[in-house]
């Protein structure tokens, strides 16, 4: 696995061995708001039965691929 941190020790990213093109950026550490865009939804075959998926977006029962 990849990390990289400050110099307080504070995790700044990360990736996987397994999965080496996704890169995972904490966000407290950026400066400006971010405004996420829906691709997707993962893991639907654990949501709660009473929350509806109300849009068209691609499903996956567990990790998207």
């Amino acid at each position: 696995m990849l990390k990289g941190s400050c110099l307080c020790g504070s995790p700044l990213y990360s990736a996987r061995d397994d999965r080496p093109e996704a890169k995972r950026l904490r966000l407290g550490t950026l400066d400006t708001p971010v405004s996420p865009s829906k691709r997707y939804h993962a893991w639907v075959s654990a949501k709660a039965e009473w929350f509806e998926l109300a849009d068209e977006l691609p499903r996956f029962s567990g990790f998207a691929r």
